[in-house]
């Protein structure tokens, strides 16, 4: 593959996640910052689901696993603990570590968007003829697998 090739190929890539979120979020009431019926934008979204999902949820693996900076990403944790939807936490072994924990809000306002999401995911999927669903399925099942790969020949050559 040229650089050509690649170039076309990361465009694509790009323009599918981009069509994706579009249509995923077209059923989602979003304002200027976001969405009308709840005060999380999408990155704060991503952001609380993330910390989840983290076993150690500190600034420096948040930076790592979403690929922004410490200081964007230390405004926009200040903004979500200031509004109640995250908190910090000391490690109880060495005080300079701080951990970022969802809070009960945050729990909830998360859960009732990836819900949302979900919906309106379901529908437009639904509102697809059989084949296209099918391929639908098929292509990111194959690229699931090809990224799987990816990963386990990083995690080897460590």
């Amino acid at each position: 593959m040229d650089t050509k090739q690649s170039k076309e190929l990361i465009e694509r890539m790009v323009a599918i996640e981009e069509a994706l979120v579009q249509q995923i979020s077209s059923g989602v009431q979003f304002s200027k910052n976001g969405r009308q019926d709840s005060a999380l934008t999408r990155v704060q979204l991503r952001i609380i689901r993330d910390l989840r999902l983290m076993d150690h949820p500190t600034l420096s693996a948040l930076e790592a696993l979403l690929g922004t900076s410490k200081s964007s990403l230390s405004i926009t944790l200040s903004k979500l603990e200031k509004r109640g939807y995250i908190r910090r936490e000391k490690d109880p072994q060495d005080g300079r570590i701080v951990y970022w924990y969802p809070t009960e809000q945050g729990q909830q306002e998360a859960d009732h968007l990836e819900t949302c999401l979900t919906n309106r995911f379901m529908e437009m999927f639904q509102s697809w003829d059989e084949q296209t669903q099918h391929h639908f399925c098929q292509g990111v099942s194959e690229l699931y697998l090809v990224m799987q790969r990816i990963e386990e020949d990083r995690r080897t050559k460590k």
